[in-house]
């Protein structure tokens, strides 16, 4: 539990790990700052983009079979490829977006800041991390538009959950950079938050499509 510890953990990346926490106090040598939590500007920013982007992950994930085969005509079982394909997507940009980041921030090209910035920004947006969700919302809209014709829509889908992965860099690691020591207590905040589309995203839209 402790990299100090750790059996094959490198040198260079111990020492890193130390150096980017901080002083450690004992089990309970320091307290959880939850007011200054609460009133992080920071923090909102990044609980409000993670709401954001799992409230399309969320809609895909509970609408996306039955569109595909109410409206697409696919046969899921036969059809495997093409209805994983928005996700194989979305996961190689997740990656992608977070070795990108950490190349330029390692070359020193960027801050950390501006690195992970760009790589979201990297979207074709013109603002922080939650705009850059701006391109993936239009591929959806569009998706309404081509009808049944599969091509268009499989496209269209593929390219919404692809580019919509590269808000990974930012938002998932970003806890990290605005706090180290406490970044477990805020994973968990924004992780909590950002389940909370899972619960009404899929409400919404049974509603909407009713």
């Amino acid at each position: 539990d402790d990299p100090r510890t750790h059996r094959r953990i490198s040198e260079k990346e111990k020492n890193y790990i130390i150096n980017a926490i901080g002083p450690q106090g004992s089990g309970h040598g320091w307290s959880v700052p939850v007011l200054r939590m609460a009133l992080s500007a920071p923090l909102w920013a990044i609980i409000i983009t993670q709401m954001c982007s799992n409230w399309s992950y969320y809609v895909l994930l509970t609408t996306m079979p039955t569109y595909m085969n109410n409206m697409l005509y696919f046969d899921l079982s036969s059809n495997a490829f093409l209805s994983a394909l928005p996700y194989l997507g979305s996961l190689l940009f997740s990656m992608l977006s977070g070795v990108t980041a950490d190349t330029l921030i390692e070359r020193r090209s960027f801050s950390i800041t501006t690195g992970k910035e760009n790589v979201v920004v990297w979207n074709f947006s013109l603002g922080g991390a939650a705009p850059c969700l701006l391109l993936p919302a239009g591929c959806l809209v569009a998706v309404g538009y081509a009808g049944c014709s599969a091509l268009p829509a499989v496209t269209l889908l593929t390219m919404s959950s692809t580019l919509g992965g590269a808000s990974a860099a930012g938002v998932y690691i970003n806890q990290i950079d605005i706090a180290p020591r406490y970044a477990g207590v805020l994973l968990g905040i924004t992780n909590t938050f950002g389940t909370i589309p899972g619960v009404l995203a899929p409400i919404v839209t049974g509603y909407l499509t009713e």
